[in-house]
């Protein structure tokens, strides 16, 4: 399986949720805070380092199934028994995490009381990948196979 991180559209993400977080976060003095947590221009870039720290860190979290990865993409390999209904479900939360990361990453350095709620997320996020990636399928009955017959022991006394 294939994740394809679009760190375009990540980072479109994070400036959407900034933008909103910044219209409806107020300072210690009342005002607006817009202006402090939104990116400018000569900030941008480091957006794209977050978001490469966060691709990191799911390395790092999910080592034993991620077998290649590039700046945009990771290539993860599951077990014969991997639940393959969750694919989808793996990929959304391996971007969710990159989201919250650099959010977290960023009000780390301009916000510092509105890193709580990110750090939590990141911190459920990367539970749920590995729960997700741990999650097995149930072995099939193969209908050839006929399931053992209960074995009785009969003992005499002679």
């Amino acid at each position: 399986m294939e994740i394809t991180l679009d760190f375009t559209q990540l980072a479109k993400e994070v400036k959407r949720s900034l933008s909103v977080i910044g219209k409806r976060s107020i300072d210690e003095n009342g005002n607006l805070m817009f202006k402090d947590i939104t990116l400018s221009s000569l900030e941008e870039p480091l957006l794209n380092d977050y978001l490469q720290q966060a691709v990191i860190d799911l390395v790092t979290e999910a080592d034993t199934f991620i077998t290649a990865s590039t700046e945009s993409s990771l290539t993860v390999t599951f077990p014969t028994n991997h639940n393959n209904a969750l694919d989808a479900a793996i990929a959304k939360v391996c971007k969710a995490y990159c989201v919250s990361y650099a959010l977290y990453s960023w009000f780390s350095v301009v916000a510092p009381r509105l890193t709580e709620k990110y750090k939590g997320d990141c911190t459920r996020q990367a539970g749920a990948l590995i729960r997700l990636i741990h999650s097995k399928k149930q072995p099939t009955v193969d209908d050839s196979v006929s399931p053992l017959a209960p074995t009785t022991i009969v003992t005499t006394n002679s």
